[in-house]
């Protein structure tokens, strides 16, 4: 019902601001005492309801707090965190683009990833693609590195730094992102 107050209480508009079912949203204002359409009408508005701004969509999501997401609006640390939960895999993370933006996008990355600059180098691999080396700062050795054109390249650097921080807890030495 709060929701439908603050949010819903003019109409729907299919450009910007909320795009709604305003049927829903009457009953919603009604308020869930002696209202036995109240939950599905909350149901059918967590389905359909659509927060619209610029081209960009922000469907609705509950999990104890009510949330409007935009996977293509997040950062990269956001996408991790929110990763699990919209249903998406590390090829979803970010798209690399053959360019030099590359670069930008890997530190990305790593920094959201918590991985210090001194774990990681990237390099210059051909003319539209970059290597990514993980390193073992103790002793500078090479734990994993790969191309950015390879198919699974974004899946695999979250399996490696899996990997490393399963290493980590095992005692092993590997310097974290300070957030600096």
């Amino acid at each position: 019902m709060t929701f439908a107050q603050d949010c819903l209480g003019y109409p729907s508009d299919s450009e910007n601001g909320w795009e709604f079912s305003e049927n829903c949203a009457e009953v919603l204002l009604r308020g869930p005492e002696d209202n036995d359409e109240y939950w599905d009408a909350w149901n059918a508005m967590l389905d359909r309801a659509i927060f619209k701004l610029e081209g960009g969509t922000w469907p609705l999501y509950q999990d104890g707090d009510l949330w409007a997401v935009n996977w293509d609006w997040m950062t990269i640390a956001e996408r991790l965190n929110w990763m699990d939960v919209l249903g998406k895999e590390p090829a979803d993370l970010f798209e690399l683009t053959g360019t030099a933006d590359d670069r930008d996008t890997l530190e990305e990355l790593m920094a959201a990833c918590n991985v210090a600059k001194e774990n990681y180098r990237i390099e210059e691999h051909g003319f539209h693609s970059l290597w990514l080396h993980i390193i073992d700062s103790h002793n500078d050795m090479l734990v994993w590195r790969a191309p950015t054109f390879q198919a699974d390249f974004q899946h695999d650097v979250m399996r490696e730094i899996k990997f490393c921080e399963k290493w980590i807890s095992k005692g092993a030495t590997w310097q974290t992102h300070s957030g600096d």
